[in-house]
């Protein structure tokens, strides 16, 4: 496991588990009841390259498992192998990507973590089996290829889970932030569909 000193395992363990993602199986918007606001700006990129598209299968604010401290959370459906790119420029700061993509196991999850300009952390959940291209420390930019994605964790099969945290404390304790995303199209609600990201 490559953990960055920032982070402890108990940390990275707690953090990890508590947005451990599974499939919302409704159709159309997904009940948004946990007193979510609307993002005040739409600062970040897809987390897949442009050109192409995925189908978001659990948005915010969702009674499912996107709610209280995890509410502002995305899951795309990814077909394994399919490349994860940064949403916003960063420092690599934690990486694991040692469990199978068979294991289904909840806390058994493959993630990159990058920590942003404004000390906020992006996590990429659920990244493939040895799928991490960059290393503890790498500094990516918005749009660069980190990863690939993967299903190690998942109960619903292949995907990818994003979100945009601060740590409280420890980092034991976090908070989602509202983010939206810029280059979708059409823009990103929680309905459930296909998003395409588009050029910038």
């Amino acid at each position: 496991m490559k953990i960055s000193i920032l982070f402890s395992q108990t940390a990275i363990f707690c953090l990890l588990l508590l947005a451990a993602c599974k499939e919302d199986d409704g159709i159309g918007d997904v009940v948004s009841d946990f007193s979510c606001i609307t993002p005040a700006s739409n600062d970040y990129a897809l987390p897949f390259p442009v050109g192409t598209s995925y189908k978001l299968i659990q948005g915010t604010c969702s009674s499912f498992d996107h709610n209280t401290n995890a509410r502002y959370a995305f899951d795309f459906a990814m077909p394994v192998g399919s490349a994860i790119t940064a949403a916003a420029d960063g420092e690599v700061i934690s990486i694991e990507d040692r469990f199978a993509d068979s294991d289904r196991a909840r806390q058994n999850i493959n993630y990159i973590v990058v920590e942003h300009p404004n000390l906020t952390f992006g996590r990429y959940l659920h990244v493939k089996s040895a799928g991490a291209l960059v290393n503890l420390g790498s500094q990516v930019s918005r749009g660069d290829t980190i990863g690939y994605s993967g299903s190690a964790g998942s109960q619903q099969g292949p995907m990818l889970h994003f979100d945009v945290i601060n740590c409280l404390g420890s980092c034991v304790q976090f908070e989602t932030f509202s983010i939206g995303f810029f280059n979708s199209e059409p823009p990103l609600t929680n309905q459930t569909r296909d998003y395409l990201a588009v050029p910038y």
